[in-house]
This record gives structure tokens, sequence and C-alpha cells, in this order.
């Protein structure tokens, strides 16, 4: 799996294709993000796309955490949790939602830690 570690300059060139107006180039960085990443490269992408500090970047961030379907990836995402910005709270919860169900309790568990109401009620709900 490490044969397909994108460099820095092909994460970068890649995020950026995220954001672009032909829906092809979105789903094909979409996709090569997603395929294999490594903890370096999940770390790499958040940073880039928070740089980049666009409102669609939160979505694209956690649509991102989601495919990449690694325990690593995952955990960014309630990295996020407790930011001082409901926008992006929601979007966690968005996020943890569209998770693979076996590996949604776990993040839901932890969830329940938040400091904000709406998501420990989000996570209670989806809990049961």
């Amino acid at each position: 799996m490490d044969s397909h570690k994108l460099s820095r300059e092909e994460v970068f060139k890649t995020v950026n294709d995220l954001f672009s107006h032909e829906l092809s180039e979105r789903k094909m960085a979409f996709e090569k993000l997603c395929l294999f990443p490594s903890d370096s490269e999940v770390d790499l992408v958040c940073e880039i796309i928070q740089t980049r500090g666009e409102k669609e970047g939160i979505y694209w961030l956690m649509r991102y955490l989601v495919g990449a379907a690694t325990s690593y990836a995952h955990s960014r995402i309630l990295s996020f949790a407790n930011s001082g910005s409901e926008i992006v709270r929601e979007e966690v919860c968005s996020a943890i939602a569209r998770v693979n169900e076996n590996k949604r309790v776990d993040l839901l568990l932890n969830l329940l830690n938040s400091q904000w109401t709406k998501q420990v009620s989000f996570a209670a709900e989806q809990l049961g």
C-alpha cells in the first residue's frame, strides 16, 4: 500500500483539484486521495484544506475523512468535534452518519463526550 504514497506536491495539486469547477476533476481527485491514504497524507490533506479556509472546504474535508476509511482518518473527524464553528460541528455529525456502521459506534461513543449539546443529542439518538 505504501507504493501509492503521494508526494507532497501531488497531494497539494490533488486537493486543489477538489475545488475545480469540473465535476470529473473533483471526482478523480477525491478517488485519488482516498486510495490507500497514509496517516501523513491524511494530516497533510487536513492541513491544506484548513488553510484554504473556504466554506466548502469543511465539506470536502469531512467527505475525504469518511472516504479514506481508515481508523486514523475517522479519528481526525472527532478532532473537529469541539470546533467553535457550528458549521464545522454540523459537518462532523453528518460525516459520522456516513461512516460504515461497524466503525460508527466508536465515533458516536466518543462524541457523547462533546461539550456541545447538539452533538451529544445527535450521538445519543444515533446510538438509540
